[in-house]
């Protein structure tokens, strides 16, 4: 399991934060804290309630929001839905999924992040 803590900026309709952010390659789906999530967007309701196993055996995090926002790694900006959990021990936790779907890669020895280039072509500008 790939696990590299880095800050982030995090971007939605109210404004920007920057967060911790651990980046998990054992989480499938990217998480973000009810407070971080709550200072820059308005989270919307999902149709049920999701319930996800956590890393210790028996302990499950139940979430009941997502969050559309952009997030900078390494100088680029991406755009991901993320699941608003409140107690999350982490600010944000990008999962597998936002990793493979950006390209996003892992280099634990040097504790780095960065993009694939080829991942990012179809990038958004924002508009300012």
């Amino acid at each position: 399991m790939g696990l590299i803590q880095q800050s982030i900026e995090v971007t939605g309709e109210r404004g920007t934060v920057s967060a911790s952010a651990l980046y998990d390659t054992g989480a499938s789906l990217s998480f973000l804290r009810r407070d971080i999530a709550e200072r820059v967007g308005v989270p919307v309701r999902l149709a049920r309630p999701m319930r996800f196993e956590m890393g210790r055996a028996g302990e499950f995090l139940e979430v009941n929001e997502q969050i559309a926002l952009s997030f900078t790694v390494s100088g680029v900006e991406l755009l991901e839905s993320f699941l608003v959990a409140d107690g999350l021990s982490e600010e944000a936790i990008i999962g597998a999924r936002t990793m493979q779907k950006w390209g996003i890669k892992l280099d634990p020895e040097h504790e780095s992040v960065t993009v694939d280039p080829k991942a990012s072509r179809l990038k958004f500008v924002a508009f300012r």
